[in-house]
């Protein structure tokens, strides 16, 4: 494998690494939205400087 063949598979794991991480994240927002009171959203949108417009987008499966 040459440094650029590295650098491909390098990159295809970082990218897959995002996806998962954001996997995890959305699951916890559907989570904590699920079982929160109010003012989670907000509390949420605070935290990951998501609007509360997408966090309503996570929680009702409308995820790109």
């Amino acid at each position: 494998m040459d440094v650029l063949d590295t650098a491909l598979t390098r990159l295809a794991d970082a990218q897959q690494a995002v996806h998962d991480a954001r996997r995890e994240l959305h699951a916890v927002i559907r989570h904590k939205v699920a079982r929160g009171t109010r003012g989670t959203q907000a509390e949420i949108a605070r935290t990951t400087g998501y609007t509360r417009e997408r966090i309503r987008q996570i929680v009702q499966g409308k995820e790109p």
